[in-house]
């Protein structure tokens, strides 16, 4: 069969190296100036775990150590992307937010950069879906994920970086690939303790490995060199935390089981990244859609020459999903299976769904669900983005920025022996110097004292807040301020 130049042409581009490095390139680019240049107002976006890396950061570049401003040992959050980020400002002679930004931006670009290096291991050859399954990475991670003062960026980076060791061993048994695995599974601990997840997929894994021979050496082998370098890596913190535990903020261990609207939402993450903002029909189209693939797929095995890949995505994505309902059912019960928790595993799926298109019997109905889900991306894409833009996100957005109430703080000279609050994290961030005088709300009785004050602000709490109920209760004790976003009753 004769074709075209017109044909050729395209099929050359379809699959050619060149476009690969040039996708590459690209997404690794615009990543990162996206970061960059969305961040220019308004910082990256803040909530309170961001303020508590935030504090942790500041206390090292200042040579403090690992406590947060009122001198406390902090060890519920691991240390290192406080570290990255006092490094950078150090080395930069900038500020804590502006080397946050820097880390997302890098990071940004790495995540595309080893994307992109996992899809080439991986054998997909085929330019048009990794151009899909890049589009609908960027659409989704970079406004969800790096445009806040979090962990998951850097997270994510060694968690693709993982993968890759992890692949090229499995592929070829090379010991030193095992121990770079190991080296950056450390790494990612002392980022984000959800790395116990992937702990798991390396012990499957090696697992797997030693079931196809039963060579009992091997195992114990391996075994050595998956643990061994780990181990290095998480000890000494690990024992610098438990000598530090007295004065800490820990992890408290009670049992509280998932529940199936936890579940329920985990199926609305997963759906929503690739049909955003749809209807429940919508919805249940896809996911009988991908159901009836995946059955497809279970039945033509044989069409994928090498399951290696699949293998160890599949260990990844369900053992970081099984550390995740162990650590819900048993540490941290207010978590739910948010997009932020979820983050990690979305460009492991992705590459699972790339090797699935290696079947030409579902390219088809895969390629047109990647095609229809980039589509369905770009508009809550541009809304996020340009939202970000224009009024921030988080404690660092515009409202939080030019708060009426923060500002009069300061203004009306009010008494600071103690601070009724409704907003911890806010003062935290914008009135450190307060912190020491600061009670909750809640611990307001019916006697405002003579060098009380209240601060309320109204307009983010999440609690209908009267500032005439509040005043009233106390006998209308004091002077009542009333401002745009909030009050402040000073004697």
């Amino acid at each position: 069969m004769k074709f075209s130049r017109f044909e050729v042409m395209i099929q050359y581009i379809l699959n050619s190296k060149l476009t690969r490095i040039a996708i590459t390139v690209l997404f690794t680019l615009i990543s990162c100036a996206y970061v960059l240049i969305l961040t220019r107002q308004f910082y990256l976006g803040f909530n309170p775990d961001s303020v508590e890396y935030f504090d942790l950061a500041f206390s090292i570049a200042n040579g403090d150590g690992f406590v947060d401003k009122q001198g406390n040992f902090v060890n519920h959050w691991p240390p290192f992307y406080s570290l990255i980020v006092a490094f950078i400002s150090l080395i930069s002679s900038s500020e804590i937010q502006q080397s946050g930004i820097y880390l997302s931006a890098i990071c940004s670009g790495l995540i595309f950069l080893l994307f992109n290096q996992l899809q080439t291991i991986l054998e997909l050859q085929n330019n048009l879906i990794r151009l899909a399954l890049n589009s609908i990475l960027f659409l989704i991670l970079l406004p969800k994920t790096m445009l806040s003062f979090l962990s998951e960026g850097l997270f994510i980076v060694f968690t693709l970086l993982f993968v890759r060791f992890l692949l090229q061993w499995f592929a070829t048994e090379s010991k030193l690939q095992l121990v770079f695995a190991s080296i950056v599974l450390g790494l990612m601990f002392i980022t984000r303790y959800a790395a116990l997840g992937f702990a798991l997929a390396l012990g499957a894994t090696v697992i797997h490995k030693w079931l196809k021979n039963k060579n009992y050496y091997q195992l114990v082998h391996n075994g050595l060199l998956a643990i061994i370098p780990f181990a290095l890596k998480v000890a000494p913190w690990l024992i610098f935390s438990t000598i530090k535990a007295e004065n800490a903020t820990n992890r408290v261990l009670e049992f509280h089981p998932v529940g199936f609207d936890s579940l329920v939402e985990f199926g609305k993450v997963v759906v929503d990244w690739l049909v955003p903002n749809g209807y429940f029909v919508m919805y249940a189209a896809v996911i009988g859609g991908v159901a009836s693939i995946l059955i497809f797929i279970v039945l033509k095995f044989r069409g994928l020459h090498n399951l290696g890949g699949l293998i160890v995505l599949s260990y990844c994505i369900g053992s970081y999903l099984f550390l995740l309902i162990i650590s819900m059912s048993f540490f941290d019960a207010a978590t739910t299976f948010d997009h932020r928790i979820l983050s990690p595993i979305l460009p492991l799926g992705l590459l699972m769904l790339g090797i699935i298109c290696r079947i030409n019997q579902v390219i088809i109905p895969i390629g047109t669900l990647l095609l229809f889900s980039v589509i369905k991306n770009v508009p809550p894409f541009l809304k996020q983005s340009l939202g970000f833009y224009n009024q921030g996100l988080g404690y660092t957005s515009v409202w939080w920025r030019d708060s009426e109430t923060l500002m009069n703080i300061d203004e009306l000279n009010i008494p600071t022996d103690t601070i009724y609050l409704n907003n911890y994290y806010a003062l935290r961030l914008y009135k450190p110097e307060l912190i020491q005088v600061v009670k909750g709300l809640h611990k307001l009785g019916n006697n405002l004292g003579s060098n009380s004050s209240v601060v309320v602000l109204t307009t983010h709490s999440d609690v209908e807040l009267d500032a005439d109920s509040i005043w009233n209760r106390i006998g209308r004790q004091g002077e009542l301020c009333k401002f745009s976003d909030g009050f402040i009753i000073k004697p």
